[in-house]
């Protein structure tokens, strides 16, 4: 699935959205963005599945970031009891 606020932003199963937790914002030089999603999954296989799933949507990795289209994605992750909590961020670059 995909993000519901961010469309083209794969969601892995097993990971949810936080409500509440979105922020966008569209600027003149592009877009800001951030969401947060959680769940009971480990931190390799998340880090797998955007490995597999971002380059599709045209997303290219690039010194521990992604890049599309003028923008970048930031990953970041941390473990909450036991799930992994999943930080993205979109901005211009």
């Amino acid at each position: 699935g995909f993000f519901t606020s961010v469309k083209d932003l794969p969601l892995m199963a097993g990971l949810h959205e936080v409500p509440g937790t979105a922020l966008l914002y569209d600027k003149p030089e592009g877009r800001l963005v951030e969401l947060v999603a959680r769940g009971p999954v480990s931190k390799k296989a998340a880090q797998d599945f955007f490995a597999r799933t971002l380059p599709q949507l045209g997303w290219q990795p690039r010194a521990g970031s992604w890049h599309r289209d003028g923008e970048i994605l930031r990953l970041g992750y941390s473990r909450e009891n036991d799930e992994l909590v999943v930080y993205l961020s979109i901005n211009p670059q």
